[in-house]
């Protein structure tokens, strides 16, 4: 890389795009030192510099991305559509994907209504919650990067991940000036919402419950994708199973709450590292992974207890089934800010990496395992395991991937830095009532 121009496009960049888009296009990764691919990026950017000169310069992207402070949210959306769909930059990847699993759920539906639904559904993940492979970053940080704007724009662009999915239930409560009224029956709050976000709600009957997604633009709450009213009223025995779901969406809480929330997941990090001693622990069973989590559970308990002042009562059990486990050694992990993360992979990594001499089927394994496993897990084994003798799994391949492992975790696997807590507090066995509302 010594000859890398940080001011000019490079045969590295080249090759790079071409190995991610072959990747995108045909779900196999290539050997990222091959002969073929680097032949290739050199013949392309030999056309490149051939026609940079000469390429008639345009304006587009700068009025394109220049985006005032007064902006409406669904014109922002739509750059955030033309970005993941449409553009030369995640249209291979967010688009292919897109198309593809809205082919699969019209086939699948039977009901087009359902269908429309569930397609806004999968556009707001697209647009608010997904990463991309591009250095793990959602549409809406790409937008942030790229825009011409004032730091208060960028700095909306960056909390848009703060969305609401729609399997919420609202009541309706009229409008004023400038929100619509409704109550998140789960949280038995009242949320405002930008009146700009529906158009048709006059003739929607104060009282109505309803389904729609949400998502925070600039300090206000609005709708996006489909606004469904429900056909029927819940009865009061479905709104109190709504309210005992425990399912409170994590960006209705409160900043507090929030922080809270965390606070609480660091405290069951460390719990977890006083009880088992490192933060990854392998279970041989489901019997035996029930046993031990119970009695880290009561661990945990006692503790949070006690730091309350709060009388320590007799252990609850409980039961954790995962059937796709069933069979597999079981690795236990609690994630940092996210909690308990269960799955096989680790377990594959840890039996494998002590290991000198592999097989060829062997350092497959343990590269899709270490590819699969959690990011702190993968620094956690690198500092207690070599892995310069990781090959990259390729027939006759000697490129030697070991420490490319990180990037290529962060590369496929981009949900893993974007996670939100497991937990969600609860007030006397109902969650606790407390949202930021606009």
């Amino acid at each position: 890389m010594d000859s890398y121009d940080v001011e000019y496009i490079n045969e590295q960049d080249i090759r790079f795009i071409v190995w991610r888009y072959i990747d995108q296009l045909t779900g196999k990764m290539i050997i990222p030192d091959s002969a073929e691919l680097s032949n290739l990026s050199k013949k392309i950017l030999n056309v490149l510099e051939d026609f940079i000169e000469e390429a008639p310069a345009t304006d587009f992207y700068e009025k394109y991305f220049s985006i005032p402070d007064d902006v409406d949210f669904y014109q922002v959306k739509g750059k955030l559509q033309w970005l993941a769909f449409g553009s030369y930059v995640l249209k291979n990847e967010f688009g292919r994907e897109y198309t593809n699993q809205l082919r699969d759920m019209a086939r699948e539906s039977d009901d087009p209504a359902r269908a429309i639904e569930m397609g806004y559904s999968l556009e707001n993940d697209f647009l608010y919650s997904q990463a991309c492979s591009y250095s793990c970053l959602t549409v809406a940080e790409w937008l942030a990067h790229l825009v011409k704007a004032s730091p208060k724009v960028v700095e909306g662009l960056k909390k848009v991940h703060e969305f609401i999915p729609m399997n919420n239930v609202y009541e309706y409560q009229g409008k004023n000036e400038q929100y619509f009224l409704f109550r998140n029956i789960q949280v038995d709050k009242m949320i405002n919402v930008s009146i700009k976000s529906y158009e048709h709600l006059d003739n929607v009957p104060i009282g109505t419950h309803c389904s729609f997604a949400l998502v925070k633009w600039l300090g206000d709450w609005w709708g996006t994708g489909s606004f469904v009213g429900l056909p029927e009223a819940l009865s009061m025995q479905e709104i109190e199973n709504l309210q005992g779901s425990q399912q409170v969406p994590f960006f209705l809480n409160s900043k507090e709450i929030q922080e809270k929330i965390y606070e609480l997941t660091q405290d069951g990090n460390e719990s977890f590292l006083e009880f088992f001693g490192e933060p990854v622990k392998v279970f041989d069973n489901k019997q035996e992974m029930n046993e031990e989590l119970n009695k880290y559970f009561y661990h945990q308990y006692k503790k949070a207890r006690k730091k309350a002042g709060q009388p320590i009562e007799e252990q609850k059990k409980h039961d954790l089934s995962f059937s796709q486990l069933e069979g597999k050694k079981i690795t236990v992990i609690y994630q940092p800010n996210v909690g308990l993360v269960f799955t096989s992979d680790t377990a594959i990594a840890l039996e494998l990496l002590p290991k000198a001499n592999l097989t060829d089927v062997e350092n497959r394994d343990l590269f899709n395992a270490l590819v699969a496993s959690p990011a702190h897990i993968i620094e956690y084994l690198f500092e207690k395991y070599p892995t310069e003798h990781i090959k990259f799994p390729a027939l006759k391949s000697n490129f030697k991937v070991g420490k490319y492992i990180p990037f290529l975790h962060r590369y496929q696997e981009c949900s893993d830095f974007i996670n939100l807590p497991h937990l969600t507090l609860l007030d006397d066995g109902k969650p606790i009532k407390e949202i930021n509302a606009t």
